[in-house]
């Protein structure tokens, strides 16, 4: 048996010509021409050309020998080219999962579903490339690999989720003790769902927080996506246990992006001293860490507060801080962000021309990164500038461009904010009806969410609306809502638009002490925030009192004061 497997081993030489009349050669000459030159009687067998034949017969064997040796030499030669080759192959190989798993670290830069929170988006982006790291080394044939790897990198995550999946079940399977690594794919499933199924991604992490409850990247990660979807008490308690064990491993990245988690939500909330803890919580770890990025991150969610407070001075500052930051390092994607909320700051001041120049600022970054929460979020602002204007067409258009993206992506808040704005845009067309149809829709969504900011909103529309049916009891309870939520928050845009709403109800009972009560209360709210329409809303107001009361020198002088403004 050992000389046969010896054979074997040899057998694939044999195939090669040089052995083969080598071989042969050397058998000829051994058992036929060898034996007749021993018995000498080769003489006769001598061919005509008497030395030549005397030497092919005196040394045929060596060189039958020295041909087959040749042979064997050159069939080696040939099985190292081979091998060479299949290793060339293999390094081939190798160069092409590398480039598809960096084409694919393209894909995660840009998301689709992200709304403006940076923070969320930076975060969400490593744990997609750790995905397609993690990807490109499952144990799984290379050709699927390859083909998971292309697919995601022209964004079909179908593959790629597949193969996790795959991990998932088996790690699940081995029982308690690769819990982590199911854990682990169950991470890297939820990561690539997180940029186009939520309700997958969801699923992803909940699991991976059962399987793996101590870590703090799956905690924040599920916090983000509840937010995505308005389940803030459920998000507050998964940016808690992030953050909680995010400081037993003293890891600093998990705490922050817990602190800005737990701030934007305590923002949605209408907590804004909250909000402002958790953000400073979050700059001071970033700063700590030496993170730009990270602190930009940190000001642009701080700039959202301020904004909320009406503080239009530092809501300002935060985002020009951020933009500053961001153009250093070269992020120009992240730059939308913070244009859009200088944007903000602007409409709110009442200077259209670079409100609208900030928001198409944003809306040709977003498009070019593909963020479609942030062009949406752009549209319904641009929306707003139009309907200041009085171009309520293009208002209508912009909102509903809005909306359509809100709704691909399941943004609940988004298509309530939108809702409130389109009631604005039918209740100035005329069209009450429908006006009322859009704000309930929004008051349904934002008690579901628990937004105080948004009921508070909603409340203050729906007011407006009963006040142009002259229903002005409903109106007032509705104002009254309104504020007191506005109060509780500490929001002075809030607080100010109602009084300013109050004190126009007011004046159509013609009890003008009060309605120049409430005028003069948002009066000194806008002028304290800097509120340029604010302030010249309240002028105006002021002025029509003053008419009203035949006191035609003073209502001359506020509407002046209200020119001047424009």
């Amino acid at each position: 048996m050992g000389d046969l497997s010896g054979f074997k081993e040899v057998a694939p030489f044999l195939t090669q010509p040089l052995v083969l009349v080598g071989f042969v050669s050397y058998i000829f000459y051994r058992y036929v021409l060898y034996p007749l030159l021993k018995a000498r009687i080769d003489q006769p067998l001598t061919p005509p050309g008497g030395n030549v034949g005397q030497f092919i017969l005196r040394y045929g064997g060596s060189i039958a020998l020295a041909v087959t040796v040749l042979g064997f030499g050159l069939a080696f030669y040939q099985k190292h080219l081979r091998s060479d080759l299949n290793l060339q192959k293999g390094r081939a190989e190798t160069a092409r999962l590398r480039g598809l798993t960096a084409a694919v670290q393209g894909y995660c830069r840009h998301p689709e579903k992200f709304g403006p929170d940076e923070a969320a988006r930076r975060y969400a982006i490593k744990a997609c490339a750790d995905a397609v790291h993690a990807l490109a080394q499952v144990d799984a044939p290379e050709r699927r690999i390859q083909d998971a790897l292309a697919r995601l990198a022209q964004g079909d995550t179908q593959g790629a989720k597949a193969l996790f999946r795959e991990v998932l079940e088996r790690k699940i399977a081995e029982g308690k003790a690769a819990d982590q690594e199911a854990a682990e794919a169950a991470r890297h499933l939820g990561a690539l769902a997180f940029y186009d199924n939520t309700k997958e991604a969801l699923a992803a992490y909940r699991q991976a927080v059962e399987l793996d409850s101590d870590n703090a990247e799956g905690w924040n990660q599920l916090g983000h996506l509840l937010v995505r979807v308005g389940h803030l008490s459920d998000a507050e308690e998964a940016f808690k246990k992030g953050k909680s064990i995010g400081d037993s491993q003293n890891d600093k990245e998990a705490m922050a992006d817990a602190y800005g988690g737990l701030g934007n939500v305590y923002r949605d909330h209408g907590d804004l001293t909250q909000a402002e803890a958790m953000y400073s919580k979050e700059l001071a770890i970033e700063e700590a860490l030496g993170s730009k990025e990270g602190m930009a991150d940190a000001y642009v969610n701080l700039g959202n507060m301020y904004q909320d407070r009406g503080d239009l001075t530092q809501a300002e500052a935060m985002p020009r801080k951020a933009l500053d930051i961001y153009e250093t390092l070269g992020r120009k994607g992240a730059m939308a962000v913070p244009y859009g909320n200088l944007g903000n700051v602007y409409l709110t001041r009442g200077d259209l021309a670079q409100a609208e120049a900030m928001y198409r600022k944003e809306i040709a970054i977003e498009e070019a990164v593909g963020g479609k929460g942030g062009m949406a979020d752009a549209y319904g602002n641009l929306g707003n500038v139009y309907q200041s204007r009085g171009d309520l067409t293009q208002a209508e258009v912009m909102q509903k461009k809005a909306l359509d993206i809100y709704e691909t992506l399941g943004s609940k808040g988004g298509m309530a904010n939108t809702y409130d704005n389109l009631g604005n845009v039918y209740r100035d067309h005329g069209d009450r009806t429908q006006a009322e149809v859009m704000y309930r829709k929004a008051l349904d969504i934002y008690e579901t969410l628990g937004s105080k900011g948004g009921i508070a909103a909603t409340y203050d529309n729906l007011g407006t609306l009963y006040q142009d049916r002259r229903d002005r009891t409903q109106a007032e309870a509705m104002y009254r809502k309104a504020l007191d939520i506005f109060e509780a928050m500490g929001s002075k845009e809030g607080i100010a638009a109602t009084y300013d709403n109050l004190g126009t109800l007011y004046q159509d009972r013609r009890d003008r002490t009060q309605a120049e009560a409430m005028y003069r209360k948002a009066l000194d709210i806008f002028e304290a925030m800097g509120s340029k329409e604010g302030m010249a809303d309240a002028y105006v107001n002021l002025g029509n009192v003053y008419q009203s009361r035949r006191d035609l020198t003073q209502a001359e002088a506020m509407y002046r004061k209200a020119l001047d403004i424009f």
